[in-house]
Formats: C-alpha cells, structure tokens, sequence
C-alpha cells in the first residue's frame, strides 16, 4: 500500500433530524455500499426466529412484506433520524402491525433499530467497526473503554500529561461516562476484503496493464513514472508489478453532517490500480475512519487519528492472505 498525497473529495452533505440524544459520532455515518439479502430470518436480542405468516393474513399476498417495511425504517433512520426516534417508531408500527397481523406477527419484530438492522443483515457492516475515545484538547485517541483522563504528553506543557477528562461525568460512581468525543476506525483489511469478494474486482485493478498509450500523453497516475519508483525490497523489482499490489491515495475531507456550526473529518483511501472513471466511485471508496467534530483539528493532532491506519498498512506491507471472489485465499502482498 502506499498513501501518496492528501487529495480532496468533497463529501456528500445530508441533513439529518435531531434530538437531544443524538449522537454525530455514531457509527450510523459510515454507510459503504451493499448489496442486501433476505432470508426470512428476524433477529431480536440476539435470538433468531423464524416467520410463519398465517395464510389469513392481509400480509400473505407480498413476498416477504416485513422486509420492506423493515428496510425502509433502517434506511430512513440512517439518512434522516436519531436511533431514539427510530426506536418509538418501531415500537408504533408494531402495534399497528399486530393489530391487523395478528400478535404472532407483532412478537417477531425486533424492539430496536439495532435488532432489525442485524435482522437484514445491514450490521455486518459495522461489526468490524473499532471505536475510540478522543480527547478534546490533544485529540489523542484510545481504544474504548479506555482510561478517564488523557495520558498523551503534551507538546505545550513540556511533555507533561494532558490529563483532560475523557469520560462524561455520571450520577452513579459504579458506572463509567460516554466519551466527550468518539472516533470510528474501520479496518483497511476488512474493507479490502469485501473489495475482492466483488466479481470483477481483481480484473479491474490490472486493466492498467494492458491500456492504450501514446507516448507523450499522460492520462492517469500510472502513465507517470513515479508510478514505477517504489520498488519491493524482497524483488527488487517495481512494487506495482508484484500480483495483487494496490497504489492507495489518502485522503482527508471535512463536511456538515448537520448544520454550518459543526465539521466530522472524513478519512478514506482511493485505489489507484482501478480504471480512472472507477476511482471516486462511492463503492469504490474506502472509509478509513470518521473524526469527531465541532471544529477541525490542527495538522499535527489529525496524525493521532492516523494512527490504527498506519497499523494496517505495516501488517499489510507483508501481505495477507484473504478470500476472493475467483479463489478459496489469495496472497495480497502489500
């Protein structure tokens, strides 16, 4: 992998609804594309039943009917609600549904927005999502749950601590606060590895190889030299011509998820192996981690956030063995 420049893309703004318990931070904001499928299959608290619509029923006339109704609640809370709101719609709609349904169908639904995402399948998504405490002042960052204080040497206090609260403050002493600030990391090889699961993903990122060139015309990254500068120390041959290797753009971009008054920095890579009408392709993008706002923070407390990054590309620059959709495993070297 190697992250080569700090290129703008400018993020797509929404405007969600609040309330008092809503959360900037959540993880409701990292939405990579996917394809969903159903299995008829409703999971609630952890527990999976199965729906057995009476043949009675006003619903036995659509194919799966909750599904619908189920994927536009997830969809809708995701783009426009807090998971509070989306929790008493729920709670309404499935009196409603039990009142013309039948109470066997009303106990199959999921109580939260949690238990019917999970139920289509929508929180694969965020399983593998790492969440962090970030402290306020130095925005140094800690794996949850995390100490109370930050411990990170300040650069304005001759290397003393920081030592600013992390945590909330709560009524009961048994019981830790939420952070003031939350940053979410997902991990660079698990978006790699649903890039290769993808059909036609490994043909495309070496079309680059087989491209039309006209000498003296420079299309795309690949057409310059530097493309070819950084060598694999094990070959010494040009690291882009070892199977599977990714060239990766880094990225770092701040947009209102809100309003004017409040900025989340986006940090996402951009694969450059792909065809060049491919590479911002929102399927194509890769989220790397989302930090907390309200303001942006200074260039040297960002590289904090940079931080479990950094972590993924020293274990890839070995490379790792992933599935793929044309084999069982595959070495991705770098």
């Amino acid at each position: 992998m190697n992250a080569k420049s700090f290129d703008g893309l400018l993020a797509e703004q929404f405007d969600p609804c609040e309330d008092e318990e809503h959360n900037v931070d959540s993880d409701e904001e990292i939405r990579p594309a996917i394809d969903i499928e159903f299995d008829g299959t409703i999971v609630d608290n952890n527990e999976a039943h199965k729906i057995n619509i009476p043949s009675s029923s006003p619903l036995d006339h659509l194919q799966y009917p909750l599904n619908y109704i189920f994927v536009f609640l997830v969809l809708f809370q995701i783009n426009h609600i807090s998971e509070h709101i989306a929790n008493t719609l729920i709670s309404f709609i499935s009196v409603l549904i039990g009142s013309f349904a039948g109470e066997e169908i009303r106990q199959c639904i999921p109580h939260s927005i949690a238990g019917m995402k999970k139920w289509i399948g929508l929180d694969y998504l965020t399983k593998d999502l790492q969440m962090y405490s970030a402290c306020p002042t130095c925005h140094a960052i800690y794996p949850l749950p995390g100490p109370q204080n930050c411990t990170n040497p300040s650069r304005r206090m001759n290397g003393t601590l920081c030592d600013t609260p992390l945590l909330k403050s709560t009524a009961s002493s048994n019981n830790r606060g939420n952070p003031y600030k939350k940053y979410a990391y997902y991990p660079l090889e698990d978006s790699l590895k649903r890039l290769f699961m993808r059909e036609n993903f490994e043909e495309k990122i070496e079309q680059w190889k087989s491209r039309h060139m006209e000498p003296g015309l420079f299309n795309d990254i690949y057409d310059g030299m530097m493309w070819y500068d950084l060598f694999d120390p094990s070959t010494g041959l040009p690291f882009i011509e070892t199977p599977h290797s990714l060239m990766l753009t880094l990225n770092i971009d701040w947009f209102t998820p809100f309003d004017s008054g409040y900025s989340c920095g986006a940090i996402y890579l951009v694969c450059n192996n792909l065809p060049h009408a491919d590479h911002f392709k929102i399927e194509n993008v890769i989220l790397v981690g989302v930090m907390p706002g309200p303001k942006e923070p200074s260039t040297y407390k960002i590289n904090s956030y940079s931080e479990p990054l950094v972590d993924s590309l020293l274990r890839l620059f070995n490379g790792i063995t992933i599935p793929t959709y044309g084999a069982f495993c595959l070495k991705l070297s770098k």
